[in-house]
């Protein structure tokens, strides 16, 4: 008698799956684009993350780390943020096959701290997912109407 692990499609699950599964859920990849990239449905994606434990923890990994790195980014862009822009100079000549400048051989000139300006419409979405009851898009309806309606209740011709 055949075994029933035997039967069906062999899955097409390797082991290294997991760490690259992981890599392109920090790139922001749903469990879709992971089935296009491995060759399979989002089902079979579905059915690895149950399989397969440490598939499921790198899926997990890696959209918590994309997630909270733009939340991060999504919070800096609600209430303003300082950054350092470098400059660099030097006599580095141009690479055609990296399409810049050999970073190495130029130095540092000058660094600036720029600040960027909070952006009232990321705040507002913001204020509006968090605090709904205070924030949300007031939208009144006016449901009253005039009718004018006139009704024949006398005979009719026949």
């Amino acid at each position: 008698m055949e075994n029933q692990s035997q039967r069906g499609t062999p899955t097409k699950y390797k082991p290294e799956y997991a760490a690259i599964a992981r890599q392109y859920c920090l790139m922001g990849a749903t469990d879709i684009d992971l089935g296009k990239q491995f060759g399979v449905s989002e089902k079979t994606i579905n059915n690895w993350k149950k399989q397969y434990p440490d598939f499921l923890q790198s899926v997990k990994e890696g959209k918590l780390i994309a997630d909270m790195n733009v939340a991060e980014a999504f919070y800096k862009r609600c209430i303003g943020f300082e950054h350092h822009e470098v400059t660099r100079e030097g006599n580095a000549p141009f690479n055609p096959s990296t399409g810049g400048y050999d970073k190495a051989l130029l130095s540092v000139t000058k660094v600036v701290t720029k600040y960027i300006p909070p952006d009232a419409g990321a705040a507002l979405n913001w204020l509006k997912n968090r605090q709904p009851e205070h924030w949300r898009d007031k939208v009144h309806i006016d449901l009253a109407a005039e009718i004018d309606l006139t009704m024949n209740l006398g005979d009719s011709e026949g």
